[in-house]
């Protein structure tokens, strides 16, 4: 196997095989450079350090990516540290990772929150629209005994653009992680996210924001790892796809033993729109406890042809009307942000004739 044949996405348990969802094999070549992420935006409370290798102890934090995302990448990628000082901060520190026309860039990014400290940050993932190449990143998180981490996540490349977007994160006693992740421009995307919660109490939320688009590809792998005892993850999903389009979800809540307490819920919401899509869900819940309690479900559908007539009545068109409601799924996940700039940002990305004043902003 060379190094730009790897695999991804891999589920913690093979199931039935049939349909190929167990795992994804990727052949994409490494990207050589960094784009080098840059903090435009950094509170008092949180300090950032970036250009240098990242600590091995890292690396032992799993990702949802899997194990080959770390060989394909190297050992070589240069890394950046956002951490807490003292109590850390409510504002988020706002990131930037900006490819620019030709999207070929490696980078990890390290997030730690020190004991009973809050650390939000927020991550833009920009290129130009008509931007090519493979942009990877790679996130690990570290929340230490009653510490916060609330991550951000905005993917706004062109349709161009591979991107492998790989997030590993631990939790120790009472400690929480929070993602708001949205999906919404790279032509053919890997995300992948893995949350150890180790220590008693701890938690993971993650709330999911997908448009795909004709022709674009997305391939999901969350994992929740419930260690500690009366730990608890949610994992909601709101996905959109177009016309021939292609989405797999994975999605994980694992019990092994010791949890006891434990409890797990994962929904993914999927609204078609035109007729020809694939759409793959796999939901699932691995159990060595008895004293948990584990729920998921999925449900898709398309938009009722009553509204689309209610709404035609009234003017609206039904490209229009399927536009609107799409929008709503995801100015849902987008009210999440605690950024009013890069909420425009995500709208003006959805709808480049929307009139904001983002050019009048300074920072993302």
């Amino acid at each position: 196997m060379t190094n730009n044949s790897f695999q991804i996405d891999r589920l913690p348990v093979r199931t039935w095989n049939q349909l190929k969802m167990n795992e994804t094999r990727l052949d994409l070549t490494a990207p050589t450079a960094s784009c080098g992420p840059e903090a435009v935006s950094l509170p008092a409370g949180l300090s950032w350090k970036s250009g240098g290798i990242m600590d091995p102890v890292w690396s032992q934090i799993p990702t949802g990516g899997g194990p080959d995302v770390d060989r394909w990448l190297g050992e070589g990628v240069s890394a950046a540290l956002l951490e807490t000082d003292g109590s850390g901060s409510q504002s988020p520190a706002a990131i930037r990772c900006s490819y620019g026309s030709r999207a070929d860039g490696a980078d990890r990014i390290c997030l730690h929150a020190g004991k009973g400290a809050i650390l939000p940050a927020i991550l833009l993932l920009q290129s130009d629209a008509d931007a090519s190449g493979t942009a990877a990143v790679q996130i690990r998180i570290r929340a230490e005994e009653g510490a916060q981490v609330r991550l951000y996540v905005a993917e706004l490349l062109g349709a161009d653009v591979a991107c492998v977007c790989d997030i590993g994160g631990t939790c120790a006693d009472n400690a929480r992680i929070e993602l708001v992740k949205l999906e919404l421009g790279s032509g053919h995307l890997y995300a992948g996210v893995q949350t150890e919660l180790d220590g008693d109490g701890s938690s993971f939320q993650a709330d999911i924001g997908c448009r795909v688009k004709g022709g674009h590809t997305l391939d999901m792998n969350y994992v929740a790892r419930h260690h500690g005892k009366k730990t608890r993850s949610q994992m909601n999903v709101a996905s959109i796809l177009e016309e021939g389009s292609s989405k797999l979800f994975r999605g994980t809540i694992d019990f092994p033993k010791g949890c006891q307490g434990a409890k797990g819920m994962e929904q993914e919401n999927v609204l078609l729109l035109g007729r020809h899509q694939r759409n793959q869900t796999i939901p699932l819940i691995l159990c060595q406890e008895e004293d948990v309690e584990g729920d998921h479900g999925a449900s898709i559908g398309r938009l009722d042809d009553q509204v689309l007539f209610y709404l035609a009545s009234r003017g609206i068109s039904r490209q229009a009307a399927e536009n609107m409601i799409a929008r709503a799924r995801l100015d849902a996940v987008c009210a999440l942000i605690p950024s009013e700039e890069v909420r425009d940002r995500i709208r003006r990305f959805l709808d480049p004739d929307i009139d904001t004043e983002v050019d009048g902003h300074e920072g993302l």
